[in-house]
Order: structure tokens, then C-alpha cells, then sequence
């Protein structure tokens, strides 16, 4: 090869990176994953939660709050929404997924109570990246007396 056609094929895969990643997100866009940590828990959710086909991220960022970002086609994210538990409950875990059944990706977060009692808080998302108000439910497994929302 010489050094023209070696600049040709450079240039070539340069311009067709961004389009590989908008394929790869629009491909797994409807995936909901979770990065878990040393503890086993999941302390990064991924999911649809602004209906684009690209794979956003809630993730926990303090001892009581999860920050959604948004993807966008450059493989890069921006804040959408910061949700807030109660000061008392850490979370110490999150999920995401449609709890309602209405079509938009919620957040779920979970914190432990005491034995074999968790807290459970649910934003639900609104399809733009926004989220409700937080519910929260007390529960315990297995169940003793309230089963919480099961």
C-alpha cells in the first residue's frame, strides 16, 4: 500500500465510527443492563428512559441519590434528572424498567431497612428523560404480614 491509500482507508474508518455507534445503541437500546459492584449490587442501571433507541444511564451518586443521564449519538451523556431518596435511607441499589406498563422506562432504587426489610422507591419516567414524584413502600422477604407492593 502506499501512503495515499493508507490516509484513504484512515479517513474511511474515521467517518464510519460514529455511524458504528449509533448502530451499536440503537441495536441495544431496548436492553436493560445493570453494572454491579464488588457487594453484588447494582449501583448503574441502563434503559431507554427518553424513548430515542439510545441506552441511558441511572446510576447511584451519593448515599441517597441516582443521577439519570442521556445518551446521545456521539456516545457521550447529559443530566436529565436527579432523584432524591429519603435523608435516613441509603441506597444501595437500583434497577430500571417499565413498573407500570405504560411504554416509559421508571427507576427503582432499594434501600435496606432493618433484618429482612427493604425500602423501595419508584420515580416514574415521563418518556422525556424526566421522572414523577418518588413513592416509597416499606416490604420484607419473605413476606410478614404487609408484602409490600408484590
Amino acid at each position: 500500500m502506499n501512503s495515499s491509500s493508507e490516509l484513504q482507508n484512515t479517513t474511511t474508518v474515521k467517518k464510519q465510527t460514529p455511524i458504528t455507534k449509533i448502530l451499536i445503541h440503537a441495536a441495544v437500546g431496548l436492553i436493560a443492563t445493570a453494572v454491579v459492584s464488588s457487594a453484588g449490587a447494582a449501583t448503574v442501571a441502563f434503559g431507554d428512559f427518553n424513548n430515542d433507541g439510545l441506552m441511558d444511564m441511572a446510576a447511584i451518586t451519593s448515599p441517597t441519590t441516582v443521577t439519570v443521564s442521556l445518551a446521545n449519538w456521539f456516545g457521550g451523556y447529559t443530566v436529565s434528572a436527579i432523584l432524591t431518596g429519603p435523608r435516613n435511607q441509603q441506597i444501595t441499589h437500583i434497577d430500571a424498567y417499565d413498573r407500570d406498563g405504560d411504554g416509559d422506562w421508571d427507576v427503582i432504587a432499594y434501600s435496606p431497612a432493618s433484618g429482612t426489610w427493604y425500602y423501595t422507591h419508584i420515580w416514574l419516567g415521563n418518556g422525556d428523560g424526566t421522572f414523577g414524584s418518588r413513592t416509597s413502600r416499606k416490604w420484607s422477604w419473605p413476606p410478614k404480614g404487609n408484602i409490600g407492593f408484590f
